[in-house]
């Protein structure tokens, strides 16, 4: 996995539907480059409504990375 030590190049992974379009959005907009994975699983197991083009919620795009759960304690090694 070279490219994420990469310096200039962005690696992102949405854990969610609705994450997954706001970080496609995030990506087609940035002028660095952005490789974007996503799981299969986020395809067929995960359901929950996207907002569509007349929701106020539409233009959703994600500018940092949220926690999924708070952390006690950082571990660098």
């Amino acid at each position: 996995m070279w490219f994420v030590h990469a310096p200039g190049l962005k690696v992102v992974c949405p854990a969610t539907a609705y994450d997954a379009k706001g970080l496609i959005k995030s990506a087609i907009r940035d002028h660095n480059p952005v490789i974007f994975f996503e799981h299969k699983y986020l395809y067929r197991r995960i359901k929950e409504e996207i907002p569509g083009p007349d929701s106020p919620d539409a233009d959703y795009t994600v500018q940092s990375a949220k926690p999924a759960s708070p952390a006690k304690a950082v571990i660098l090694a």
